[in-house]
C-alpha cells in the first residue's frame, strides 16, 4: 500500500539533512524487502539509506557504475522499527522521497472509505480516472458519474467530499483523496453496490 504525504516535518528535516531534497513529494510504502539497484540506468536512479527509529543511519552499499557487476543489486529486510528512505530520479525527473517502511507500521489513522456514501465513492473513482474535461465535454468526471447516479446525488456526493477535504476548493483531488481513492473497488463493484442499495 502506497500512501502520499504533502508535507511533514520530519519527513521533510530528514530528506533535505540526507539528499538535500527541498521538494514536496513524499509518500510511504508498506514493504517486508527492498531490492537496491544502486546504478545509473537510462537516467534513473534510487538513492537509498536504512535508518532505525531511533536515528542511527545504515548506508546499505557503495554506488556502483556497471549493474553486471555480481552484488550491484541486492534485496534488503527492513526491520520492525527502521525504514529506508529514497530519493527517486526517474528518466531524469525527480520523482521525490519514499519511505519504505515495514506494514505493521504504517500509519494507522488515515480516513477509511468505508467513511464515505456509495455516491461519494462513485464521485471519489471518477476524480481519480477521468480528467476533469474531455471529448468536448466540460465536466467529464460529473458525465460519467451521472451514468450510474442522479445529478442531484452527484452534488450532494461531491459537497461531502469537499466538506471532508478530499477534494480542493480548485476540483481537483487532495492527497487524502487520492490516498482513499487509491483503495477504492473498480467502477464495476460500485456500481453493482450503488443498485444494491
Amino acid at each position: 500500500m502506497t500512501i502520499l504525504y504533502t508535507s511533514d516535518a520530519t519527513m521533510k528535516a530528514l530528506a533535505k539533512k540526507v539528499f538535500g531534497y527541498a521538494g514536496r513529494t513524499f509518500k510511504v510504502v508498506g514493504r517486508t524487502h527492498y531490492t537496491l539497484a544502486n546504478f545509473w540506468n537510462g537516467g534513473s536512479k534510487e538513492f537509498a539509506v536504512m535508518f532505525s527509529r531511533d536515528g542511527q543511519r545504515f548506508d546499505l552499499k557503495p554506488e556502483t557504475t556497471d549493474p553486471y557487476q555480481v552484488g550491484s543489486i541486492q534485496t534488503f529486510e527492513i526491520p520492525v522499527n527502521h525504514f529506508i528512505i529514497t530519493h527517486s530520479i526517474i528518466q531524469g525527473q525527480d520523482k521525490g522521497i519514499t519511505f519504505y517502511v515495514h506494514p505493521e507500521e504504517l500509519p494507522n489513522d488515515l480516513p477509511a472509505s468505508d467513511e464515505l456514501t456509495i455516491q461519494a465513492k462513485i464521485v471519489l473513482f471518477c476524480y481519480r480516472c477521468y480528467k476533469s474535461s474531455y471529448a468536448g465535454i466540460k465536466d467529464y468526471r460529473q458525465h460519467e458519474a451521472t451514468q450510474i447516479i442522479k445529478p442531484s446525488e452527484y452534488e450532494i456526493a461531491k459537497q461531502e467530499l469537499i466538506t471532508k477535504g478530499l477534494i480542493s476548493a480548485r476540483n481537483s483531488l487532495t492527497t487524502g483523496g487520492k490516498n482513499i481513492a487509491a483503495g477504492l473497488p473498480d467502477i464495476y463493484q460500485l456500481t453493482q453496490q450503488y443498485q444494491a442499495k
